[in-house]
């Protein structure tokens, strides 16, 4: 949580299991009063994309690396949006509906950090025209807070 404002997210949430941590990014001249922080949850998540990855894909060991406080970069991928590691790899898209609400705000994201992971499994109700594609039984996705200069 931030100290200055927890997020309703996590209200009831406490305990040695969460991380507090002081803001990582140099805002310059501005002051940090001036960024505002949104959450990328499984709504804005294409739930499906790394279960669309072998097992053994390195995406998979990217997300495993994950912790909470990890960067990450919202980047254009084809017509939408990505979140990709500082390594390079893509671990997840967002939904059409977040890229096109994030896609317009993209040059104002000051970070993209981890809040943590949730796992999804192929039982999870998966729509049909993805299930299909599905190639692991199980894989992770990142929430994630964005930091961004809300003007």
């Amino acid at each position: 949580h931030r100290a200055d404002r927890r997020s309703p997210l996590f209200r009831d949430l406490d305990g040695p299991c969460f991380v507090a941590r002081s803001p990582a990014v140099d805002l310059g001249p501005e002051p940090a009063e001036a960024l505002a922080y949104e959450t990328l949850g499984p709504k804005e998540l294409f739930l499906s994309f790394a279960g669309q990855h072998a097992a053994e894909h390195p995406l998979h060991r990217a997300l495993a690396a994950l912790g909470p406080g990890s960067a990450l970069e919202l980047v254009p991928s084809g017509q939408g949006l990505a979140l990709r590691c500082p390594g390079g790899e893509i671990v997840a898209r967002l939904s059409a509906e977040a890229a096109r609400t994030w896609l317009p705000r993209l040059g104002h994201v000051a970070e993209v950090r981890t809040l943590g992971l949730f796992v999804r499994r192929r039982e999870d109700g998966q729509e049909p025209e993805f299930a299909d594609r599905l190639l692991a039984d199980r894989w992770e996705l990142p929430l994630c807070e964005v930091a961004y200069r809300a003007r």
